[in-house]
């Protein structure tokens, strides 16, 4: 059996990344035996350990991991000028760091006709994003200003590139001569006015998924206005190219990323048995959150222990219970569930799961889960011996990949820690 291909995006927050529809639409397309999820973290290096250990081949990396991610493994040349990395890729002796938001930038502008060369680009923004727009414009000869809040960020990019540096607040009469304004920064741009705008002039905006102040002050103004997504579409496939060696369908990944994306307000606690679930589950239930046990809730049901359903009944009899149980979900609140190991083997189960709730995968490995269960009997392992319980680990964790919109590592931090994370991330949902 081919081994299922495993990438994702990081960032923080990164629920509303667009990503993993993007790639996963272009993965369905093409039949390739892989997967693409979202990873919650709260720092780079927990990411790159998650990596190694789930054997991921490769990361994209958002804000506020672009620059950080720089010292943190080898760097290709485009990403070693850049200053930034918005691809990570899993090698024998370690990461290596790319850069295809600089194709991101090209293309998006490429894709709408837009002509760089001598043309008068304003940049906003000096993180990560905003340095791959400077080198894209730079390569392709247009003439720079780049804006910031903290001038001497921008000073550094601008000496780097031998382009002009401004103070935010001073931005009018250069954005009035612009031909072209990309903005990198990361909250709704206020700063841009109409009276700065005429018909001839092109907004590029890194960002995306929200209702855009830039994009409304365009269309009065009268410019062109090019969404994020045509950005993140545009670097997305040059990273797609690199993560699983194929050419994706530009047309299946720009349709993916353009549907709207239906609000969920509640979360499904997925992976091995020992992983946390239903710790994690219960502190997200102190934060505010209504919190469900499914093993609980049978056991409640059917006046028995999980052991003694499964030599009642077995697996499929259990499967059905966890059907029946998950089917009859209210999901009026906020909403964090502990599923059971294979409750989403089910594919009505999971349907149901997908449509109501983000569902996160708990990852930590075989060990660790088993040293935390050890006093439990749990009867879909007590009988395996070592070769066997791999084999098992090995088949569940591609089934989590499969199903997951997102993965945490639960390995090395508390199930609060885990839960502040996640509550973190449900916070920032749209």
């Amino acid at each position: 059996m081919v081994k299922m291909k495993i990438a994702g995006v990081v960032g923080r927050p990164i629920i509303n990344s667009r990503s993993p529809e993007m790639h996963n639409s272009a993965i369905r397309a093409l039949g390739l035996n892989a997967h693409y999820l979202k990873v919650v973290a709260g720092n780079l290096d927990e990411t790159l350990s998650l990596g190694e250990e789930i054997g991921i081949v490769g990361f994209n990396i958002t804000s506020p991991f672009k620059e950080a991610a720089v010292e943190k493994m080898r760097l290709n040349r485009m990403a070693e000028e850049v200053g930034a990395v918005n691809l990570a890729l899993q090698a024998k002796n370690g990461w290596v760091g790319k850069n295809t938001d600089v194709q991101g930038v090209l293309g998006a502008l490429s894709q709408k006709n837009v002509s760089i060369r001598n043309a008068n680009v304003l940049i906003l923004g000096a993180g990560g994003a905003a340095k791959a727009a400077v080198a894209a414009i730079s390569k392709s000869k247009g003439r720079i200003a780049v804006a910031n809040r903290s001038i001497a960020k921008a000073r550094k990019i601008a000496k780097q590139w031998g382009c002009e540096s401004v103070k935010i607040g001073n931005i009018s009469q250069i954005a009035k001569n612009s031909d072209i304004i990309i903005s990198c920064l990361p909250v709704d741009c206020k700063i841009i006015t109409g009276n700065m705008l005429s018909k001839e002039t092109t907004i590029l905006e890194a960002k995306y998924g929200h209702e855009s102040t830039l994009r409304e002050i365009a269309k009065k103004g009268g410019a062109n206005y090019i969404d994020g997504r045509e950005w993140l579409l545009m670097q997305g496939a040059a990273s797609f190219r690199q993560l699983f060696g194929k050419a994706p369908p530009l047309d299946v990944m720009r349709k993916a990323v353009s549907k709207r994306k239906e609000s969920k307000r509640s979360i499904a606690l997925t992976g091995f048995m020992g992983s946390g679930k239903s710790s994690v589950a219960k502190d997200l239930g102190n934060s505010g959150f209504q919190w469900i046990d499914t093993d609980q809730l049978i056991e409640k049901k059917t006046e028995s222990s999980i052991p003694a359903i499964f030599e009642r009944v077995g697996e499929g009899g259990f499967r059905e219970l966890e059907r029946e149980l998950i089917s009859d979900l209210d999901f009026e609140e906020e909403t964090a569930i502990s599923l059971g190991g294979g409750s989403l083997l089910k594919e009505q189960s999971l349907k149901r799961i997908s449509v109501k709730c983000h569902i996160l995968w708990l990852w930590s490995d075989l060990i660790s889960c088993l040293g935390r269960i050890r006093k439990d009997s749990r009867p879909l392992i007590d009988s395996k011996n070592p070769a066997e319980l791999e084999k098992f680990f090995s088949k569940r964790k591609e089934h989590y990949a499969s199903v997951a919109e997102m993965v945490i590592s639960t390995k090395n931090s508390t199930s609060k820690e885990v839960a502040n994370l996640i509550k973190n991330e449900m916070d920032h949902a749209v």
